[in-house]
């Protein structure tokens, strides 16, 4: 630890000269001597800097390296999560797409047998029509042959 050289004897001279008396200058000398000598131990010298630097860095060092540790630990961790989510996520989708498919085939079976049922039921009616349509023909021939005959 340096000392700084502090001269209580030209100090308390001053305040004498400055018209303080002779005990009092000595006391104040003495009790700003013990301050400054206080103060002086608590300063850091540069050794203690020095020391204190190096502890950082090694700390620093340590630190770094279990930051670098955990956040290897973390990515794995992340990346197995990843893998499991991906892996759920597509048996999701095969499933979702599964029953897609069974009610894409059921829907079209429907369909189908909807358009069959009427198809049939276009064609009878069709067939129903085309009677119809032939008997109002034979009614109207017999019409007018009767009406050419009365008049």
């Amino acid at each position: 630890m340096s000392a700084v050289a502090f001269d209580t004897l030209k100090y308390s001279k001053r305040l004498k000269d400055a018209g303080v008396p002779e005990k009092q200058a000595e006391v104040e000398a003495e009790a700003l001597a013990e301050v400054l000598e206080i103060r002086l131990r608590d300063l850091a010298a540069k050794d203690d800097i020095q020391t204190l630097r190096g502890e950082i860095k090694a700390l620093d060092e340590k630190l770094s390296g279990k930051i670098n540790a955990l956040d290897e630990k973390l990515s794995g961790k992340i990346n197995a999560l990843d893998e499991k989510l991906n892996g759920k996520i597509n048996a999701l989708e095969e499933r979702l797409d599964n029953k897609i498919n069974a009610l894409d085939e059921k829907l079209s079976g429907k369909i189908g047998s909807l358009e069959e049922r009427l198809g049939d039921k276009m064609t009878l009616l069709e067939q129903r029509m085309t009677i119809k349509l032939g008997a109002l023909m034979v009614v109207a021939v017999g019409a007018v042959a009767t009406l050419v005959k009365l008049l």
